[in-house]
């Protein structure tokens, strides 16, 4: 799910907190993740202070065959973004997902969990002016 985009006319205020606003809206994958598209369900968090990505999930809320020999019965994905001091853009600092469900007539159960930790920006700052 790392080369996905947002449907177009898909994204909607679903929450708003003092400090958050929350928004769904339906994955546009491609290429072999294509098939997935319609059964996956994402929601993008947005620091209200500087309008800055803080989280983005995308998750499956029912069972499903993304391929004839494949059913998933669990698909959650979370990035978290952190804006660190001196970098132009909030950077990725967590990441966790877990899979599971039946291919090939066997059961598999897989998650992973990634904190960074050490982060270093080695590329110049670009200023960009917005009208």
């Amino acid at each position: 799910a790392a080369d996905s985009d947002i449907a177009p006319g898909s994204l909607e205020l679903a929450e708003e907190t003092a400090d958050h606003l929350v928004f769904s809206f339906r994955p546009d994958f491609e290429g072999e993740e294509a098939a997935m598209a319609e059964h996956v369900r994402g929601a993008l968090t947005v620091a209200r202070e500087d309008a800055s990505v803080t989280r983005l999930r995308m998750w499956a809320p029912e069972s499903f065959k993304p391929h004839f020999a494949v059913r998933l019965t669990q698909f959650d994905m979370v990035q978290e973004y952190t804006a660190i001091d001196g970098l132009p853009a909030p950077v990725l600092t967590h990441l966790r997902q877990s899979i599971s469900g039946r291919a090939a007539f066997q059961s598999f159960d897989q998650s992973f969990e990634l904190a960074f930790s050490e982060i270093e920006f080695l590329g110049g700052a670009v200023d960009v002016e917005v009208d």
